[in-house]
């Protein structure tokens, strides 16, 4: 008997503490797995209003709320630098993944 299971990663960006290398971690993680990777669902930090985090995390305008923006108040010159190798090199490897599955 043959057990289909399809694993998705969820993926956030921007988590406080991360930093290039725990992004190399993730790539090489993935990299790694890629065959048994269904799919990547990839987001950036949002800070929910009276979450944990939004008690950690100051909100100073709407970026900071929203999943589909990259730019947040909160990160200095190092995490957008960071942030964007990683995307760069997240997406590459996503591109890949969806190129060589069969969608059932």
């Amino acid at each position: 008997m043959t057990i289909n299971i399809k694993i998705i990663l969820n993926i956030i960006i921007g988590l406080l503490g991360e930093n290039k290398k725990t992004y190399n971690n993730t790539l090489s993680f993935i990299k790694k797995n890629q065959k048994d990777i269904y799919l990547l669902n990839i987001y950036n930090l949002a800070v929910y209003l009276n979450s944990e985090l939004s008690k950690i995390i100051a909100i100073k305008n709407n970026n900071d709320l929203n999943e589909n923006k990259t730019q947040k108040s909160f990160y200095n010159k190092k995490q957008v630098k960071n942030s964007k190798y990683f995307y760069n090199n997240l997406f590459k490897i996503a591109i890949k993944i969806l190129k060589n599955k069969k969608r059932v």
